[in-house]
């Protein structure tokens, strides 16, 4: 596969992730949400590679993570943010550390590769809904190209 039909591939991905993560952000609307208790996840560390993103997280709240909703953006000043670049799904118990790899292309003239990611949102055990907000945001992480 060429470079260019990965990047296609990779654009159309992510332009179907943003979509039905706007559908879902409506779904999810209806559904409780609880912004008003602290951040239930840490990110850990992380590191940029080629075309992905490799990262480190753990479950820091009192009950399992069934969704967690990321914010990637380059480290650079002015950049537009509050779009949801990866949404990982599974099981994450709390106090567990885990692991994931997603697909990321590095914007031209980001800081040597370097993204910030946050968590943007969490669907938590009980199908509840934990959403960023500036009082109760999680810290960021700012990843770096590996060398």
């Amino acid at each position: 596969m060429t470079r260019v039909r990965k990047l296609q591939a990779l654009t159309l991905m992510m332009t179907m992730t943003a979509a039905l993560a706007a559908c879902e952000t409506s779904e999810l609307a209806a559904q409780s949400m609880h912004p008003s208790i602290p951040c239930p996840v840490l990110l850990v560390s992380g590191h940029v590679g080629r075309d992905s993103i490799e990262l480190s997280f753990m479950n820091r709240g009192k009950m399992p993570i069934q969704q967690l909703s990321l914010d990637c953006s380059p480290a650079m000043a002015g950049t537009a943010r509050d779009a949801i670049c990866h949404t990982e799904s599974g099981l994450f118990y709390p106090g567990q550390r885990y692991s994931m790899m997603f697909g990321y292309m590095a914007k031209p003239g980001s800081a040597h590769g370097a993204v910030t990611l946050s968590v943007m949102g969490a669907r938590l055990g009980n199908g509840e809904l934990w959403m960023a907000r500036s009082a109760r945001a999680c810290r960021p992480l700012k990843v770096f190209r590996s060398k």
